[in-house]
């Protein structure tokens, strides 16, 4: 679910570069390890629970402990959070386009 989360903030990771012509070779080798850790870490949790698990990883968690249902709580609320984090290079783009647009409203 988090793998590709990270995609809205590609644009200003590149403009903060100091050679941003690097950023394709950056960019591809980073995609390519976080590929083949996802594969690697799925393939071991597949080959060693088999039939055990459920499509939602969290749904395997027991819901009667205290420690694991924290757990749970814990994930929902990283999902909620990680809301502002992906839509910050948005607005930040949306903003200098307003005010590029409409220089009254600059201080």
């Amino acid at each position: 679910m988090f793998s590709c989360e990270g995609v809205a903030n590609i644009f200003p990771v590149r403009s903060a570069m100091e050679e941003p012509s690097k950023f394709p070779k950056i960019l591809k080798y980073t995609f390519l390890l976080v590929y083949a850790s996802n594969v690697l870490v799925g393939v071991t949790g597949a080959v060693g629970f088999k039939q055990e698990i459920n499509t939602i990883v969290i749904n395997n968690l027991p819901t009667d402990n205290f420690y694991f249902a924290s757990a749970q709580v814990i994930y929902a609320m990283a999902v909620v959070l990680t809301y502002p984090a992906i839509m910050f290079p948005t607005f930040e783009t949306l903003e200098a386009k307003v005010h590029k647009k409409f220089p009254l409203f600059d201080n």
